[in-house]
């Protein structure tokens, strides 16, 4: 998932800046996703036209639901909670931002 966000960071119009994501898909070293992260790879070279999912949708869902819950973790943060736990949250460098 942070190869998703390190492409919804690099957008025309970001919802999302994840200066973190790129750097952990590049430490971890799976090729696809290092070359997915870092623009090398084009959603429209891999997704199937006629398809209803593939790399672009998943980079803007994965964009729209980490605005969504960097939102929420403000908003708690703001309104004194002082921890949470996230689970599954592929790289997640949310507690960096």
């Amino acid at each position: 998932m942070a190869a998703a966000r390190a492409v919804a960071t690099r957008a025309d119009n970001p919802l999302i800046d994840d200066p973190f994501a790129e750097p952990l898909v590049r430490a971890v070293g799976i090729d696809f996703f290092t070359r997915w992260a870092a623009g090398n790879i084009k959603a429209t070279d891999v997704d199937d036209p006629d398809g209803t999912w593939g790399l672009q949708r998943l980079a803007d869902l994965l964009a729209a639901r980490t605005r969504y819950f960097d939102a929420f973790f403000r908003d708690a943060t703001s309104a004194g909670i002082r921890q949470a736990v996230i689970l599954a949250s592929g790289l997640d460098a949310r507690a960096y931002r």
